[in-house]
């Protein structure tokens, strides 16, 4: 083949392989388990402070 024609062939769109399709797949699971991390530890964050707000609230005076 010539350089041209090899030139060419780079330039062809060509359907992604498997491993590159797993490894699209592996990285959108990655980002969704991220941003799932992210928003329990959010929850979890306020869970707490609204825990320790009822506890202020419900304990007995100290003396």
């Amino acid at each position: 083949m010539t350089g041209e024609r090899l030139r060419a062939l780079r330039r062809e769109p060509r359907p992604p392989s498997d491993a590159e399709l797993e490894a699209l797949a592996a990285r959108d699971l990655l980002k969704v388990a991220r941003r799932d991390v992210r928003r329990r530890r959010a929850a979890g964050a306020l869970l707490d402070q609204a825990l320790a707000e009822l506890d202020e609230a419900y304990s007995p005076p100290q003396t």
